[in-house]
């Protein structure tokens, strides 16, 4: 499942933004199980992570939907977001 996420958000995560462009996935664990995800995203150096933070907020319920329907679950997972510095 944790695969299946990062994939999903690795292609999905630009979603035409400039400052989005400049995050990648790093890594998508469970947080404490597969009900919710930590999806860790390293931003490109000099990316202002305020900025990141506030583009990611605006796309979240789109990100959502990217991954229940590339996953095979019932339920999608609540997806909870770590920007770190590059």
């Amino acid at each position: 499942l944790c695969r299946q996420v990062y994939e999903t958000l690795s292609v999905a995560l630009p979603c035409g933004d400039e400052i989005l462009a400049d995050l990648s996935v790093e890594s998508v664990v469970p947080a404490p199980d597969s009900s919710q995800m930590l999806v860790t995203l390293r931003a490109a150096p000099g990316t202002d992570l305020n900025d990141a933070e506030q583009s990611l907020n605006a796309v979240k319920g789109r990100l959502r939907t990217e991954v229940a329907q590339a996953i095979t679950r019932r339920k999608t997972p609540v997806l909870l977001y770590e920007i770190i510095s590059g």
